[in-house]
């Protein structure tokens, strides 16, 4: 009898101490292909032998070896050890991870733990702060994991220079740091321009861009594209219009196409019929209505597509590569992935593949290095 009441009691017992670990490494199945990274001459520099990895944006990456997750530098020497259940990416040297006992930790690059997360979701540190939440209100912390704004909205996102969009009871506002309030929570949307200063705000009647330092604003509008060298495209009554910003929105040239959108670079994109073509930043057309599906312009590139074939347009919106890829992408730190006959790979600027189409996965460079999944 007590030797079974002793085995009651360890039953009790159990799960023992680390057991949450070995439980969800039960139902955990390490995937066949593994990752690894290539350099730019397409040298697999570090080996696939990682479940999942990241895109090595800083010095040190996340990676995932046999179901736990740590962080590895570009030397694939392991400086944080594989013992993580998650794991988000480096910001300001500080990032979150979670435990296998379910408890998140924000900690440095060194594996210190600065302090013990009660949130369930995090972003990433801008200007020494980040936005966190729990049960899906968000607030503020700084790099040292101090409360700085309690939880409280419905959603924030850092723009330029301390302020972030939030939304409280539905309704888009910007505050800063110190939770001032900087535009009034009124509008059904507020976004903002990347790289610019700019908002982009939508009202019941339209959207219309306010300048977050100097308060200048536009007239209300139909529809909105981006702000990119002092020129923007609106549409108003039917009509695309291209518009000098500095000049208080003056209208440049009315542009009479079915649909205009951002081109990327400062060009834009209009569409006639069911084709695309492209303008160059004066409104002028560089190339007819003849593509069926056109991306933005980046590096001086722009994708195109034709026939479910992908090519690449130059600046002069001349073929720099025939529709000829079942599948193509952007441009990125002087790459462009493909898909060949027997798998992915990289185009250079010249028009040569740099590296052979032949991986099942692979992501852009960054710092020179790409992963790539066998």
């Amino acid at each position: 009898i007590l030797f079974s009441m002793m085995s009651c009691v360890d039953d009790k017992n159990t799960p023992a101490e680390g057991s949450i670990e070995d439980f969800y490494f039960d139902d955990y199945e390490s995937p066949k292909k593994k990752w690894g990274y290539l350099d730019i001459k397409g040298k697999e520099v570090i080996p696939a032998k990682y479940d999942d990895v990241r895109d090595m944006i800083g010095n040190l990456t996340a990676a995932n070896y046999k179901g736990r997750w740590g962080f590895i530098n570009t030397q694939d020497k392991s400086i944080i050890d594989f013992k993580y259940k998650q794991v988000q990416d480096f910001s300001e040297d500080r990032v979150f991870v979670e435990n296998f006992d379910g408890q998140w930790l924000l900690i440095n690059t060194k594996d210190e733990i600065i302090d013990t997360m009660p949130f369930d979701n995090f972003k990433s540190f801008q200007n020494g702060v980040c936005p966190v939440a729990l049960n899906n209100s968000w607030g503020l912390i700084n790099t040292s994991g101090k409360i700085i704004l309690e939880p409280q909205y419905e959603l924030l996102n850092s723009i330029n220079n301390g302020h972030f969009i939030a939304k409280s009871l539905g309704r888009y506002g910007v505050i800063d740091t110190g939770n001032e309030v900087i535009v009034p929570f009124e509008y059904k949307r507020i976004s903002t321009l990347v790289h610019s200063d700019w908002l982009k705000l939508r009202t019941e009647k339209g959207y219309f861009y306010n300048h977050l330092k100097t308060k200048q604003k536009s007239k209300t509008y139909d529809k909105v594209t981006l702000i990119y060298d002092g020129k923007t495209v609106v549409k108003s009554k039917e009509e695309w219009l291209l518009l000098d910003v500095d000049k208080n929105f003056k209208t440049i040239k009315t542009l009479e196409y079915d649909k205009v959108a951002f081109g990327g670079e400062g060009y834009w994109k209009y569409k006639l019929g069911k084709k695309w073509g492209i303008l160059d930043g004066a409104g002028q057309e560089l190339t007819d209505a003849s593509y069926e599906m056109l991306n933005q312009y980046q590096e001086d590139y722009m994708v195109f597509g034709n026939a479910d074939l992908w090519g690449y347009l130059d600046k002069e919106g001349k073929e720099f590569k025939s529709a000829r890829f079942p599948l193509a992408w952007d441009f990125k730190n002087g790459y462009a992935r493909v898909i060949g006959q027997r798998g992915i790979g990289f185009m250079d600027k010249k028009g040569r593949l740099a590296v052979g189409a032949k991986y099942f996965e692979v992501r852009d460079y960054y710092n020179n290095l790409a992963r790539f999944q066998e």
